[in-house]
């Protein structure tokens, strides 16, 4: 069981901070690892409940109530010859209770489903080509309309209201590197390409201390990234 006191800019930015009580949480977690020559797995569960969680209510007014956090995760890593990879996936629930004898709400930044697929091509002249393939849940949907700063006519976007949870979030990022080593250095240069076909949905952004309204912004186009970076050793590299 652990006691710690509400967020700290709850305590310092508002007046009701300071008499809030501690919050507390009690879990449970267990794992289980499998290793091979070319294979390793992990799975994770965890659960965990919180009691005087402090929240705000729609009205404003901050609340300490209960919550509930649960769920699992995997990785898997895998290599052969020049050839490597992980996959790693989670499905989790994080939900809040304002009074008691309420239901369970979905917290704001609930995700239940998120995955990570990533593939390592050890090409020759010190060249690697990688990519990886994200997915994500839709956050749970509290407003009608979303920010666009791309938008050249009206930043305000409409969404989706026959659903509950905003659109599913996925994307694909290709990265070619080059490295150079040196006695005792080593440089890598690589160009990094983000959400290649240009994925964009409406996700919930951290606008400050009251989150009683929610805002949603759409996320970055295609982001090409160039990069250099260096190593460096006292001696030889073995």
């Amino acid at each position: 069981m652990v006691h710690q006191p509400p967020p700290f800019d709850i305590l310092v930015g508002l007046p009701d901070g300071k008499y809030l009580d501690l919050e507390k949480a009690r879990g449970a977690g267990a794992g289980l690892r499998l290793r091979g020559r070319s294979v390793g797995f992990d799975l994770d569960g965890y659960w965990r409940h919180l009691d005087r969680v402090t929240m705000f209510e729609d009205d404003g007014t901050i609340t300490q109530g209960r919550g509930m956090a649960y769920g699992i995760e995997s990785l898997t890593r895998w290599s052969w010859r020049s050839l490597g990879g992980w996959i790693a996936y989670t499905y989790s629930r994080s939900l809040r209770q304002e009074e008691l004898g309420d239901l369970y709400r979905p917290h704001i930044y609930d995700q239940p489903h998120y995955l990570v697929s990533v593939l390592s091509w050890d090409l020759p002249r010190q060249l690697t080509l990688a990519g990886r393939w994200r997915y994500g849940s839709g956050y749970p949907r509290t407003a009608d309309e979303a920010y666009d700063l791309l938008q050249p006519d009206s930043l305000e976007v409409p969404l989706d209201t026959r659903s509950d949870r905003l659109a599913a979030y996925h994307a694909l990022d290709i990265k070619l590197s080059k490295k150079a080593t040196f006695r005792a250095w080593q440089l890598e240069g690589y160009l990094d390409v983000q959400n290649i076909y240009n994925r964009r949905v409406a996700e919930p952004l951290i606008t400050g201390v009251d989150d009683t309204e929610t805002v949603y912004g759409f996320g970055l186009p295609v982001l090409p990234i160039f990069g250099l970076k260096g190593v460096f050793w006292p001696g030889p590299p073995a």
